[in-house]
């Protein structure tokens, strides 16, 4: 499935602007917030392709993707994961930055 998804996005993703932003989460201390921290969580998800879709159709490039390689990407996408038995499992990070503003 990796390699069918693969070539998908080699032939059909393609933006007007990469996503080249970085963005730092820690800088919120010189701006006056106090008690940073981070935190994260593994979890392994499960998700069949029409939820899949769904999932990346969030990311930064994927909302810029403009028709006639948004539909051809996502419909080739989804054809990969219903062919491999319509399951796609990631193993994600779920990551958590907090900072309190000073009363």
């Amino acid at each position: 499935m990796y390699n069918r998804i693969d070539d998908v996005y080699k032939e059909h993703f393609s933006v007007k602007q990469k996503y080249n932003c970085k963005m730092k989460y820690d800088n919120v201390v010189n701006y006056g917030f106090v008690n940073y921290k981070y935190q994260d969580w593994k979890k392994v998800r499960t998700l069949n392709a029409d939820e899949y879709i769904s999932y990346i159709s969030t990311h930064c490039e994927h909302i810029t993707l403009e028709d006639p390689y948004k539909s051809k990407y996502y419909t080739g996408v989804r054809k990969a994961i219903i062919d491999a038995g319509n399951k796609i499992i990631i193993n994600d990070t779920i990551a958590l930055y907090l900072a309190q503003k000073p009363l």
